[in-house]
Protein backbone atom coordinates (compact mmCIF):
# COMPACT_ATOMS: atom_id res chain seq x y z
CA UNK A 1 0.00 0.00 0.00
CA UNK A 2 1.47 3.33 -1.00
CA UNK A 3 1.75 6.29 1.31
CA UNK A 4 -0.88 8.13 -0.69
CA UNK A 5 -3.33 5.24 -0.32
CA UNK A 6 -2.64 5.04 3.42
CA UNK A 7 -3.44 8.75 3.83
CA UNK A 8 -6.61 8.37 1.76
CA UNK A 9 -7.79 5.50 3.96
CA UNK A 10 -6.86 7.44 7.11
CA UNK A 11 -8.74 10.55 5.98
CA UNK A 12 -11.77 8.49 4.96
CA UNK A 13 -11.82 6.78 8.37
CA UNK A 14 -11.43 10.11 10.15
CA UNK A 15 -14.23 11.63 8.07
CA UNK A 16 -16.56 8.72 8.84
CA UNK A 17 -15.73 8.90 12.55
CA UNK A 18 -16.43 12.63 12.70
CA UNK A 19 -19.64 12.24 10.73
CA UNK A 20 -20.84 9.51 13.08
CA UNK A 21 -19.89 11.62 16.11
CA UNK A 22 -21.70 14.71 14.82
CA UNK A 23 -24.83 12.79 13.86
CA UNK A 24 -24.77 10.85 17.13
CA UNK A 25 -24.56 14.02 19.20
CA UNK A 26 -27.80 15.29 17.68
CA UNK A 27 -29.70 12.62 19.56
CA UNK A 28 -28.37 13.77 22.93
CA UNK A 29 -28.94 17.50 22.54
CA UNK A 30 -31.98 18.70 24.46
CA UNK A 31 -34.11 21.54 23.40
CA UNK A 32 -36.81 22.96 25.68
CA UNK A 33 -39.54 21.40 23.53
CA UNK A 34 -37.95 17.95 23.81
CA UNK A 35 -37.27 18.19 27.52
CA UNK A 36 -40.87 18.57 28.60
CA UNK A 37 -42.65 16.47 31.21
CA UNK A 38 -43.07 12.75 30.58
CA UNK A 39 -40.43 12.76 27.82
CA UNK A 40 -37.58 10.32 28.28
CA UNK A 41 -34.29 12.04 27.45
CA UNK A 42 -31.22 9.83 27.24
CA UNK A 43 -31.72 7.45 30.15
CA UNK A 44 -33.66 9.61 32.58
CA UNK A 45 -37.32 10.47 32.77
CA UNK A 46 -38.69 13.99 33.06
CA UNK A 47 -41.52 14.04 35.59
CA UNK A 48 -44.32 16.53 36.13
CA UNK A 49 -44.63 17.75 39.72
CA UNK A 50 -47.71 15.55 40.13
CA UNK A 51 -45.85 12.48 38.87
CA UNK A 52 -42.91 13.21 41.18
CA UNK A 53 -45.24 13.62 44.19
CA UNK A 54 -47.01 10.37 43.36
CA UNK A 55 -43.67 8.58 43.07
CA UNK A 56 -42.50 10.02 46.41
CA UNK A 57 -45.80 9.11 48.10
CA UNK A 58 -45.72 5.52 46.83
CA UNK A 59 -42.08 4.65 47.47
CA UNK A 60 -40.30 5.79 50.62
CA UNK A 61 -36.94 4.70 49.16
CA UNK A 62 -37.00 7.36 46.43
CA UNK A 63 -34.20 9.88 46.94
CA UNK A 64 -35.18 13.48 46.29
CA UNK A 65 -31.99 15.33 45.36
CA UNK A 66 -31.94 19.14 45.43
CA UNK A 67 -28.90 20.26 43.41
CA UNK A 68 -29.22 23.98 44.19
CA UNK A 69 -26.79 25.87 46.40
CA UNK A 70 -27.21 25.43 50.19
CA UNK A 71 -28.53 28.99 50.70
CA UNK A 72 -31.30 28.36 48.16
CA UNK A 73 -32.13 25.06 49.86
CA UNK A 74 -32.35 26.75 53.26
CA UNK A 75 -34.85 29.31 51.93
CA UNK A 76 -37.20 26.61 50.66
CA UNK A 77 -37.13 23.00 49.55
CA UNK A 78 -39.39 20.05 48.97
CA UNK A 79 -40.00 18.02 52.13
CA UNK A 80 -37.65 15.06 52.38
CA UNK A 81 -35.08 16.44 49.94
CA UNK A 82 -31.37 16.19 50.51
CA UNK A 83 -29.14 18.99 49.28
CA UNK A 84 -26.01 18.27 47.31
CA UNK A 85 -25.17 21.13 44.99
CA UNK A 86 -24.38 20.40 41.38
CA UNK A 87 -20.75 21.33 42.09
CA UNK A 88 -20.53 18.77 44.92
CA UNK A 89 -22.33 16.01 43.06
CA UNK A 90 -19.23 14.48 41.47
CA UNK A 91 -17.74 14.01 44.93
CA UNK A 92 -20.94 12.35 46.14
CA UNK A 93 -20.87 10.05 43.12
CA UNK A 94 -17.21 9.22 43.75
CA UNK A 95 -18.02 8.42 47.39
CA UNK A 96 -20.80 6.04 46.26
CA UNK A 97 -23.48 7.57 48.50
CA UNK A 98 -26.22 5.58 46.78
CA UNK A 99 -26.52 2.19 45.13
CA UNK A 100 -26.44 2.29 41.33
CA UNK A 101 -30.09 1.14 41.15
CA UNK A 102 -31.37 3.84 43.55
CA UNK A 103 -34.44 5.77 42.42
CA UNK A 104 -33.33 9.41 42.40
CA UNK A 105 -35.39 12.45 41.44
CA UNK A 106 -33.18 15.47 40.76
CA UNK A 107 -34.49 19.02 40.99
CA UNK A 108 -33.30 22.61 41.08
CA UNK A 109 -35.03 25.96 40.62
CA UNK A 110 -36.21 25.52 37.03
CA UNK A 111 -35.00 22.13 35.78
CA UNK A 112 -31.78 23.06 33.98
CA UNK A 113 -29.08 22.15 36.53
CA UNK A 114 -31.03 19.08 37.55
CA UNK A 115 -30.85 17.81 33.95
CA UNK A 116 -27.07 18.17 34.17
CA UNK A 117 -27.12 16.28 37.48
CA UNK A 118 -29.28 13.53 35.98
CA UNK A 119 -26.85 13.18 33.06
CA UNK A 120 -23.89 12.97 35.49
CA UNK A 121 -25.61 10.23 37.47
CA UNK A 122 -26.51 8.30 34.32
CA UNK A 123 -22.93 8.70 33.07
CA UNK A 124 -21.71 7.20 36.33
CA UNK A 125 -23.85 4.10 35.93
CA UNK A 126 -27.01 5.00 37.85
CA UNK A 127 -30.18 3.60 36.30
CA UNK A 128 -33.21 4.92 38.25
CA UNK A 129 -32.83 8.62 37.53
CA UNK A 130 -35.62 11.16 37.00
CA UNK A 131 -35.72 14.92 36.64
CA UNK A 132 -38.42 17.19 38.04
CA UNK A 133 -39.30 19.18 34.91
CA UNK A 134 -39.46 22.87 35.80
CA UNK A 135 -37.82 22.31 39.19
CA UNK A 136 -39.18 23.64 42.45
CA UNK A 137 -40.80 26.52 40.56
CA UNK A 138 -43.06 24.04 38.74
CA UNK A 139 -43.66 22.20 42.03
CA UNK A 140 -44.89 25.42 43.65
CA UNK A 141 -46.91 26.38 40.56
CA UNK A 142 -48.74 23.03 40.95
CA UNK A 143 -49.63 24.16 44.52
CA UNK A 144 -47.55 21.42 46.09
CA UNK A 145 -46.04 22.11 49.52
CA UNK A 146 -42.52 23.30 50.27
CA UNK A 147 -40.61 23.65 53.51
CA UNK A 148 -39.67 27.27 54.19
Amino acid sequence: MTTRTKFAVLYAALFLFLLQFILGCQFFVETPQEAGPEKKIGDYMNLTPEQAKEMLDKDYKVILLDVREPDEFMKEHIKGAINISLYELESAIDNKLWPKDAKIICYDSNGSSSRTAAKSLIGSGYVGISNLAGGINAWKAANLPVVE
